[in-house]
């Protein structure tokens, strides 16, 4: 039982072979509270059923080539800016384990911790994986996941069959970006990522005209054979968006920041092929 707890406790996938599945298990969450310990939280259940919801949640926070979930601390920590010293609220470490053991749906004030922090934070010069990381999308995956209809459920790649207009956004988002990139050769210090992200995640109607506008600049320095893909690709984006959405609520700000995620992803994935000769 212990190997098995410090693996779960680690983001490993524990074997599960003790105890029986129908044996009653009992968690109990402490927290220091002045000078006593308080419970911040009970489980009880079968063995099975707490092997059923942490498999639950594994298979959800998966996304990208990221299969292996990160231990609760190194969830915490990207709840928070990388400048500052001091580590995210203790409550919030008690908050994810309870919902991982329990299965139930994650607290919204997680959804909107992660989604404030990839709203807000830049990617330094020498790091472009701050602002938006496997375990931050991972974490609003898996976040959105209990709460969206099953035609729009994120799976762990992108999903050119998701209609939902926010994840299309960003999936727009993210291809306006790079032709930005390609058109200078991957030789910008900034990109719309830098300036209209937030705005783009928020309010997309008052963005995307005018960075569709721009795009048509960034495709005329391209080569014909791209031009053609982009074009493509963008009009199939577009063509499934009946409109740009005025307002995004938080859950849909995390979809269009999965949707950004995971064609990003793809688009550099195809890039790589294309160099190996694939």
């Amino acid at each position: 039982v212990s190997n098995t707890m410090h693996k779960i406790a680690s983001g490993r996938m524990p074997s599960f072979d003790v105890p029986d599945a129908g044996v009653d298990y009992c968690i109990f969450g402490l927290m220091p509270n002045t000078s006593r310990v308080a419970i911040k939280f009970s489980y009880r259940n079968t063995f099975g059923e707490l092997r059923k919801n942490v498999e639950r949640y594994q298979e959800e926070f998966a996304i990208g080539k990221r299969t292996q979930v990160p231990p609760v601390w190194a969830i915490c920590k990207q709840l928070v800016s990388p400048k500052a010293k001091e580590n995210a609220a203790p409550e919030l470490e008690g908050d994810i384990l309870q919902t991982i053991v329990s299965g139930s749906p994650f607290p919204r004030k997680i959804l909107e911790a992660v989604v404030r922090r990839v709203r807000v934070d830049s990617d330094p010069e020498n790091n472009h994986f701050v602002k938006l990381n496997d375990v931050r999308a991972g974490l609003i995956k898996v976040c959105l996941s209990r709460k969206i209809k099953e035609e729009e459920k994120i799976t762990m790649a992108l999903n050119p069959q998701n209609k939902n207009a926010a994840y299309l956004c960003g999936r727009l988002f993210a291809v306006l970006e790079k032709v930005q990139q390609d058109s200078a050769s991957g030789e910008l210090n900034k990109t719309i990522k830098d300036s209209y992200f937030a705005s783009a995640c928020a309010t997309p109607a008052v963005v995307f005209a005018r960075l569709v506008q721009l795009s048509q600049n960034h495709l005329a320095k391209l080569e014909k054979g791209m031009q053609i893909y982009y074009n493509k690709l963008l009009g199939e984006i577009i063509g499934d968006l009946e409109e740009f959405p005025k307002a995004l609520s938080l859950e849909e700000q995390g979809k269009f920041i999965l949707g950004y995620y995971q064609q990003n992803a793809a688009l550099y994935t195809k890039k790589e092929n294309q160099s190996e000769g694939k």
